[in-house]
């Protein structure tokens, strides 16, 4: 409201420094024109003194705009220290400068749509080999439990990684998750969030979940269950490098704890999104640990490394 009304102020002085009022104009009785044609009406004011005080008023005016109009903002690099240990296991330089935040709407219109790329692995099951990464509508069917929400997408990393995604308004949740060669899959109460709409940039939310783990060849029956917490973080835009080109990417971090069975869970994960490829970069640092029954620490690093040419 006070930038309006200084500007309506400056705008009267301008008109009021181009149009004199009627008590700012004298009549010259004593003077007439060459032609003898009655007294002449004249400004009182000093030749040149209108002028002036017409730039002044313009000035304030631009005075007043630049005023109210700050300078944008600098793009914020929201990464911390685990961030960059765990985003430097995929190579040099991947992270450049971060940009503008990509709206997180355009992140899951890109994933929740039939595509594929060839994604590098660079730590887990099949090192060093190029494998596919595919998401395929998958409408109809349930899991393990039979309670399980019909997912609306699955994500399938051959060998590697399973997900069953569901999308709804919050975004995508993995309702089912199936890792490696582990002979098992996991299913969650609420589904996981792994991509949200609502959540912007610096923005997190946790949310806490029951875990349940089920053998793939005996898919009815509760090998482990526990109860774990994540925390859903939107890390910022940046550059991102990949073998495949350069693209725009939004940094996702997931930080999971909780019991699972005998296990104590101290799991991260990162996950960096394109709005015109969709999944680009994968970083999970999976720990478990139970007092003489397992002690696992273990990572699954995947950076895309080819795209169809459409997917630019």
């Amino acid at each position: 409201m006070s930038d309006a009304t200084d500007l309506d102020t400056n705008t009267a002085d301008l008109a009021g420094a181009l149009y004199p009022t009627a008590s700012e104009r004298v009549v010259d009785a004593g003077q007439s024109d060459d032609r003898g044609i009655g007294p002449r009406v004249g400004n009182a004011q000093p030749r040149g003194h209108g002028s002036t005080k017409w730039l002044v008023a313009v000035a304030a005016v631009f005075v007043q705009l630049a005023a109210g109009s700050p300078a944008s903002p600098q793009p914020t690099d929201r990464l911390d220290t685990i961030d960059r240990e765990l985003i430097a296991r995929l190579g040099d330089g991947i992270i450049g400068a971060p940009i503008e935040p990509i709206d997180p709407e355009k992140l899951v219109a890109a994933m929740a749509r039939p595509h594929s790329a060839e994604f590098r692995v660079i730590e887990g099951p099949q090192k060093g080999k190029t494998v596919q990464l595919s998401v395929q509508k998958k409408d109809g069917g349930s899991h393990a439990n039979g309670s399980e929400p019909t997912p609306s997408w699955v994500l399938e990393v051959h060998g590697l990684i399973t997900e069953h995604l569901v999308e709804d308004a919050a975004g995508l949740s993995a309702s089912t998750l199936v890792i490696g060669t582990s002979g098992v899959s996991s299913t969650y109460r609420p589904p996981e969030p792994m991509l949200l709409r609502g959540i912007a940039a610096g923005q997190s939310k946790s949310y806490a979940m029951d875990v349940r783990v089920h053998p793939l060849d005996h898919p009815g029956k509760t090998k482990y269950k526990g109860r774990i917490r994540t925390t859903y973080s939107n890390r910022g835009s940046y550059r991102i490098q990949t073998p495949a080109g350069t693209f725009d990417g939004t940094v996702v971090r997931s930080d999971y704890q909780g019991k699972l069975g005998p296990a104590t869970m101290n799991d991260v994960d990162i996950r960096i999104y394109s709005p015109t490829v969709g999944l680009i970069a994968i970083v999970t640092h999976n720990r478990l640990h139970a007092a003489l029954l397992m002690n696992r620490d273990k990572h699954i690093t995947l950076l895309v490394e080819k795209v169809p040419p459409d997917a630019r």
